[in-house]
């Protein structure tokens, strides 16, 4: 038999065949970074902790869902994620990171359980999270179905599933097994809550069957302010937008739920660009669909980066949970739209759902539809108007497609969210080549690695029609230009690997312009039996 290895063989230890199992090529793949992140207030959830999210009803569970609070709070978390995931529908699939942040003030409900003498506490009951939905929650205690026994049932918010305890132990014991069992879970049955938690209390007799319902709860919604929502990074663990940062799968828009304050806006741009994403700001209701308002914030604030899109026009939109039409900022329509689209296409020209109306196209009143000068003047601003009719027809969508930057060749919202894909997917692969050996002969293997790497993942970009070309470089040269990926005697002396890859992006069509010559007097060639060519 011989002998089979899955790594170098240096220096066989004996005599013999020796099967050396080397590993195949590896290749970049693509990081998804066509990921929402969203910062907000919620009546449940953990606080300045990134919670991923698969579905509406994933989020309803984490974050409570759409509740009354929503129709007096912009903030709100899960309106803003239930909108996004509506984009979603029968176009792709959505993925969400939820921020729940609050004012500080919030506090978990609580209840405190008494015994059969109705005086002495076996447990003070506390929810996991804060939040009024917390005062939802319950637990009765009913008769095991085993003798001496009882079952504790804790029953859920809207949405969320019933927890089951069965067969604790009766007496005084009941109280520690039922804290043990809360908070830590039954071997083989089951693990510990995600509702509440326990606190054992004084009682040396059994409980009572009855049912205890939490109260006292509150969000801490009420007095938000926009720092909180940004958050900070000068101390750990982060906070709002700056939690964000280094997640799997990779945060590539980023929103902060009605955040309008322009007295914020660098401070935003700067958490965002830590991301790194491409965010979404708006202005207050009124000033974000008037053109010479929206176009003077811009100039006041100055901000020209590629991580910043302005947006205009809040959106009417019909809140299944409260049955009321409410007026809410465009971001989850654009933010979730923009999810479902490929990271090198333009959001121009792409219709939203949910739209009931805007404010320029409002449902209570006469329409006011932008002029041809207002979407341009917004469009080379760097703000994206949800309107109607839109380029592709008589329906809600998105009318432009820029950042902020300066500089024309990075305005389109595809160059940054295609770019981070890029230089995401690369990082992600790339970091392999730190550390290995490197020589000065022109047909170093490590380079030639590099270069076959890099040629393959933008081949298959290529292929896939998301480029128009490339060309990568980790060559060797006398002299050169390391920028450039020529590596020289000197830079490999000191250590260092230089590559260069230069990618061509596709062109968005912004202006698309059809001549058309009609008349008695027109002349075109070919047959008068077919069509001719003009």
């Amino acid at each position: 038999m011989p002998n089979v290895v899955f790594n170098t063989l240096s220096a066989p230890p004996a005599p013999g065949l020796y099967i050396q199992v080397l590993n195949p090529p590896n290749f970049i793949t693509g990081i998804a970074t066509d990921v929402i992140g969203v910062v907000g207030t919620a009546s449940w959830g953990p606080k300045n902790s990134p919670q991923l999210l698969g579905s509406p009803s994933q989020a309803n569970q984490i974050f409570g869902g759409v509740t009354a609070a929503a129709l007096t709070d912009i903030h709100d978390l899960p309106t803003d994620l239930l909108i996004a995931f509506s984009q979603a529908q029968g176009t792709g699939i959505l993925q969400a990171w939820g921020v729940r942040v609050t004012d500080g003030t919030d506090i978990a409900a609580s209840v405190v359980v008494t015994d059969t003498g109705g005086t002495v506490t076996g447990i003070t009951l506390n929810a996991v999270y804060s939040g009024v939905l917390g005062n939802s929650l319950s637990m009765t205690i009913s008769a095991g179905s085993i003798p001496t026994t009882f079952t504790v049932q804790i029953a859920p918010f809207a949405g969320g599933n019933v927890e089951v305890y069965p067969n604790l132990v009766g007496g005084a014991p009941f109280w520690a097994a039922l804290v043990a069992a809360l908070n830590t879970g039954i071997a083989g049955v089951r693990g510990p809550s995600v509702l509440v938690n326990g606190t054992i209390g004084t009682s040396v007799l059994g409980p009572a069957l009855a049912t205890s319902t939490l109260a006292s709860g509150t969000d801490g919604r009420g007095s938000i302010i926009s720092a909180q929502l940004v958050g900070s990074n000068a101390s750990s663990p982060y906070t709002g937008v700056y939690a964000l940062q280094n997640l799997l799968p990779q945060v590539g828009i980023v929103w902060c739920s009605g955040l309008s304050d322009s007295t914020i806006a660098a401070n935003l741009t700067t958490a965002i660009a830590s991301v790194p994403a491409w965010g979404l700001f708006t202005a207050v209701i009124g000033a974000a669909s008037n053109t010479t308002t929206m176009l003077s914030t811009l100039q006041t604030l100055g901000i020209q980066s590629i991580n910043l899109t302005f947006t205009g026009n809040w959106v009417y939109w019909y809140d299944p949970i409260n049955g009321q039409i409410r007026l809410v900022p465009p971001y989850a329509f654009i933010g979730g739209t923009c999810a479902v689209i490929p990271p090198e296409t333009s959001p121009l020209n792409v219709p939203v759902s949910g739209v009931v109306g805007t404010e320029r196209y409002n449902p209570y009143g006469t329409p006011q539809p932008y002029t041809l000068a207002e979407l341009g003047a917004l469009d080379k601003a760097g703000c994206i108007i949800i309107t109607n009719p839109i380029p592709g027809g008589a329906t809600f969508g998105m009318a432009s497609g820029r950042n902020t930057s300066a500089s024309p060749g990075k305005q389109p919202v595809e160059y940054t969210r295609f770019t981070n894909f890029l230089a995401l997917s690369l990082s992600n692969y790339m970091g392999q080549f730190v550390g290995s050996l490197q020589s000065q002969l022109p047909n170093d293997p490590t380079r030639a690695q590099v270069k076959h790497v890099l040629d393959k993942f933008t081949q298959q970009l290529l292929d896939a029609n998301r480029i128009s070309g490339y060309q990568n470089v980790c060559s060797f040269a006398a002299s050169g230009n390391p920028n450039q990926g020529v590596n020289t005697p000197t830079t490999i002396s000191q250590h260092y690997l230089y590559a260069y890859s230069a990618i061509t992006y596709l062109a968005s069509t912004w202006y698309f312009i059809l001549s058309l010559q009609g008349g008695t007097t027109v002349v075109t060639s070919g047959s008068s039996s077919g069509p001719g060519q003009i």
